[in-house]
């Protein structure tokens, strides 16, 4: 799971110390169905990539998953998580 659980101790937290990408894993965190959703149009759409019939099928489908993925990796300043290489 990419996505932890919630757990007590974070009912505690006021809301103003959260750091915003703490908040967005947090809240994907709640919604295990998302991240299921998410995880097989990845797959779908990699697998569509696979065939010559349904490349364009496929390339459009992950863009739109990706670019999903990427716009709120942006908003939430996510990247920044991730050290340079």
């Amino acid at each position: 799971m990419q996505m932890p659980e919630q757990f007590e101790a974070i009912w505690n937290t006021n809301l103003i110390d959260f750091l915003v990408k703490r908040l967005y894993w947090e809240v994907l965190g709640v919604a295990p169905v998302y991240e299921v959703w998410l995880g097989f149009a990845e797959f779908i759409a990699g697998f569509l990539l696979l065939f010559r019939r349904t490349t364009a099928i496929g390339a459009a489908l992950a863009f739109v998953v990706f670019g999903n993925i990427a716009i709120s990796n942006h908003a939430y300043d996510i990247e920044s998580m991730c050290p340079a290489l």
